[in-house]
Formats: C-alpha cells, structure tokens, sequence
C-alpha cells in the first residue's frame, strides 16, 4: 500500500491528482500546498496553473478501489469527519440582507458600526474569525468568515478581505453580554430586538455526505461556467474569479461564480451533496445560452464599495434638505 501514499499526509491518497512532474498527491492535500507555493511539494518543480483545475487521476483512483477497497472506504469516512468543525457556543455574527458566502468564496466587506468595528477588533486580536448571518430572502443562511486583510476604505470604514471556510444555520441569536436572553432569527428586526447590539449566535454547521461526483454533469456546468467567464475582459476575469480561494469542491467553485434564482441558492447553500448543487447549478443553465449576464459580477453586498458610499451621500443630502426646508 506504501505506492499508494500521499507524500504530504502520508495516508492512502483520497482523490488522488498527478501533476507534470509526475508525482502524486490526495487532491486536497495538494490544493494546500499549491495555494502556499506553486511548486511540486516532492521535487519543488514549478506549477503555475489553477490548483482548483486539477483533475483526478482515474487510473490510480480505480487501482486503489480494486486492490484497496476496505481501507478506502475508512479514508473516505475519516476524510469525512476531518471536515467537520468543532463545536463553537457563542460566534458574534455580522447580520445582514441578502448577501451568501459559499464555503472558499471571497469577499469584501465595508465595516462601520461600532459593535461591528469592536467584533473585528476582537477577531483579528483572535482567531480571525467571525459569523456572518444574512437574511437571504427569508432564509437565515450562515457563514463562518476568516478576516484575510483589513484596509482603511475612508476615514471611520474598515475594509474587511474575508474568506468562507463553513456553512451554518441557527435557530437564535442572543446579545454578547447577555448570553440568556434568546432571540428567535424569525423575530430579528422586532420590538425585542436591538439594532445598536452585538449579537452572537450558536452555529449548526453543514457538513456534505460523501458522494461521489457524477463526472458529466460537473464538467458540464463547469465549461459552461467558464464559456461565460470567457466572455468577460481580462481585468473582469481575473477580479471574478480571485473571488474562490482553491477547494477541491468545484459546486461551490461554479455556484460562487453564476447567479442563481434566489430559492435555488437557498437550496445550493443548504444541500450536503455536490451533485445535488450540480444539478441545481445544470437546471439553471439548461437553455444552454452562454452569457456574462448569468455571473455575479459585483457581488459584495450593500457594506461594500461604491454602493454603500453612495448610499451615506444620498443620506446626508437627503437630512440636509430636510433641515432647510424646516
């Protein structure tokens, strides 16, 4: 079995990929390395190429499931399992309308509430990270952020690089110092409910079950996917696609890129089967027209860029010519 271990976790290779130096890793295992530095981790020969474009080496896959098929079956489960977070009680929570993060996706956010602005204060002195919780139609969708970078957009408003690492639902949010006092996500926004509050929530995080990737539809939407991307300036397609950080699950690679009718992101978002997010993404393309109007070009929600600038401008105007008219 030592011919079918992976160099770097030194397991049965799981979804096993080679590269053009010819060696051969777990497929996860090699997309974090490559995301580091790309270069072959055995022989350090240089690999230039997108680390979510690798493919699975069938051959050695099928060799292994012939000869091996006891212990990939443990693998799988393991790998399973390794996914699946630790418990976190209390997660403060930036609540906000209609904006999902799928899990690997990038995204800005522009901060300027103080509750806000001391739950990064206190993430970046931590762990880094922090919930985000968006009512995306009706549906509470959650997402576990991990803060990359903090830059000054203008004076008061901190510019938050985030990156998705997990999917969460929750029942109740409750404020940070009063852990007792239970809010319902159905009652936010009510007379119990106070804006000017930092509130914390108790994820319940979505972990997929293991399945495996029915080829056709997967390489269907993903060149359909991609046939779109193409159709975009090389600037567009650059700042596109630096929105997915490298995971060896190419759904939400596909689903962070299209824009989806909002039920069937909700259901996207939900699901614990890549194929199910595969035949989601598949029925939205059916008519098979390829245009940049099924992307998400901007995508950043109204924290973020212009929108929320302008938005303060059209506030201020709009009190001042109150005041006058007074």
């Amino acid at each position: 079995m030592d011919d079918f271990q992976c160099p770097l976790c030194l397991k049965l290779l799981l979804k096993p990929a080679s590269i053009t130096c010819g060696h051969t890793f777990c497929k996860s295992c090699l997309i974090r390395s490559l995301t580091v530095q790309k270069k072959c981790p055995v022989c350090r020969v240089n690999y230039p190429f997108p680390a979510h474009d690798l493919p699975v080496n069938f051959l050695i896959q099928n060799l292994i499931q012939k000869q091996f098929p006891d212990e990939l079956k443990e693998r799988k489960a393991e790998e399973v399992q390794d996914e699946i977070p630790q418990a976190i009680e209390s997660l403060p929570v930036l609540l906000i309308k209609n904006v999902t993060y799928f899990p690997s996706s990038m995204g800005i956010l522009d901060i300027f509430e103080n509750r806000y602005m001391t739950m990064l204060q206190n993430a970046t002195m931590g762990n880094r990270t922090f919930g985000l919780l968006s009512n995306f139609k009706g549906s509470w969708l959650g997402a576990l952020l991990e803060v990359v970078s903090v830059e000054n957009a203008r004076p008061g408003v901190a510019r938050v690089h985030v990156l998705s690492k997990n999917r969460f639902t929750t029942d109740y949010i409750f404020p940070q110092q009063d852990t007792s006092r239970r809010i319902k996500v159905e009652e936010i926004g009510k007379n119990e409910f106070k804006s000017d509050l930092l509130y914390c929530c108790r994820p319940k995080f979505i972990v997929d079950e293991y399945d495996e990737v029915e080829t056709i539809s997967q390489n269907e939407v993903i060149a359909f996917t991609d046939a779109c991307v193409n159709l975009l300036s090389i600037d567009e397609q650059r700042v596109l696609r630096e929105t997915f950080h490298s995971n060896n699950d190419k759904s939400f690679y596909v689903l962070s890129l299209l824009r989806l009718p909002h039920k069937d992101t909700v259901r996207a978002f939900l699901s614990i089967s890549q194929n199910e997010r595969f035949e989601i993404c598949k029925k939205h393309i059916a008519d098979k027209r390829i245009s940049r109007a099924h992307l998400k070009l901007q995508d950043h929600g109204p924290f973020s860029g212009n929108f929320g600038f302008l938005l303060i401008i059209v506030v201020v105007l709009i009190i001042i010519f109150y005041e006058r008219i007074k």
